[in-house]
């Protein structure tokens, strides 16, 4: 957890795929599910199992590269994997994005749950706010700058429009 500030700049690609499938079923269990993780390999496209309330989730990670597309293939593992373990529904996490085909399969096929990268960025900082509130919080330094720079900005073009308004 100490190093998740770190992991998250670079889209955690300085983990290997089964520790960050490690750290997405425990950041479900800090989210209120129970998870089960798959065997490594033989996993049948599934990673981990999360369940909550009376639900189960087949979860596929993919850590991909940000340029790196999830597309239809690795969805249909998952589906597959859903049915393998008696889920109800299928959920693909990825720290990239998924293609245009996969998009399509996602919302006419299974309704699987999609995270791409900025979802999952998201999921991270709500659910450890508390435990990194200088990192996670609304008020972090780099989001101060970039408000305090856009503000500057808006009152240099305010006042560029206000001289040639006086013209």
């Amino acid at each position: 957890m100490k190093d998740l500030q770190h992991h998250m700049t670079n889209r955690f690609q300085d983990m290997n795929p089964y520790e960050f499938e490690h750290f997405l079923a425990s950041m479900f269990d800090d989210m209120g599910y129970t998870t089960i993780v798959t065997n490594s390999s033989g996993d049948f496209g599934v990673d981990f199992i999360a369940e909550k309330d009376n639900r189960r989730i087949a979860v596929q990670v993919k850590r991909y590269a940000k340029g790196n597309k999830v597309g239809v293939q690795d969805l249909n593992q998952v589906f597959g994997g859903k049915e393998y373990y008696n889920c109800d529904t299928s959920m693909l996490i990825t720290t990239s994005s998924m293609t245009m085909s996969a998009w399509e399969l996602a919302n006419n096929i299974d309704r699987a749950w999609i995270w791409e990268w900025p979802d999952l960025e998201k999921r991270i900082r709500e659910t450890y706010k508390d435990q990194f509130p200088s990192y996670f919080a609304d008020d972090h330094i780099a989001i101060k700058f970039v408000k305090m720079v856009g503000k500057a900005i808006m009152v240099i073009i305010s006042i560029a429009f206000a001289a040639a308004y006086k013209e």
